[in-house]
């Protein structure tokens, strides 16, 4: 019966098609993406704009500013424009696989910041005409991450 199978059993027979769900219980980076992480000050959102440094890796518009701030890890923002997408439901989308390609990818980043001991504000902006796939924004994601350190270096 099912009920006789052992944990480590289970969890192989559940995750066999999709090996980057298994669950890693010693992982030491957390795939979370919490309150901390959002960029929600207007101050600071302002100060983003105003005076920071930007590059466009398509369809990306990476905004950035390093900040005075010791928080332990980067504050980000998505914003997809309205011009080009009527619908919120589109925006909505948009914005939510942004924020999973980060959420997935960001110990890349993390590494890099808490050896430099930099703390930043990241915006970022989606440049695209139509709707993207996933693989897009995380291929793009990846390579802002890149472009991040070498600017940063």
């Amino acid at each position: 019966m099912y009920w006789d199978l052992d944990l480590d059993k289970f969890v192989q027979f559940c995750f066999v098609n999709n090996p980057m769900t298994v669950p890693d219980i010693n992982r030491s980076e957390s795939f979370s993406f919490e309150k901390g992480e959002r960029l929600c000050s207007k101050k600071e959102i302002e100060a983003l704009f105003s005076s920071g440094k930007g590059f466009i890796v398509y369809p990306l518009r990476v905004v950035y500013l390093v900040t005075d701030d010791k928080g332990e890890f980067p504050s980000i923002m998505c914003t997809v424009p309205k011009r080009r997408f009527k619908r919120a439901v589109d925006r909505n989308r948009i914005k939510r696989l942004i924020r999973e390609s980060y959420r997935l990818n960001k110990s890349l980043l993390f590494e890099f910041l808490k050896e430099k001991g930099y703390t930043l504000n990241i915006a970022f902006i989606f440049l695209g005409e139509e709707l993207p796939k996933y693989q897009l924004l995380e291929q793009s994601m990846n390579k802002a991450f890149v472009k991040l350190k070498e600017k940063l270096s």
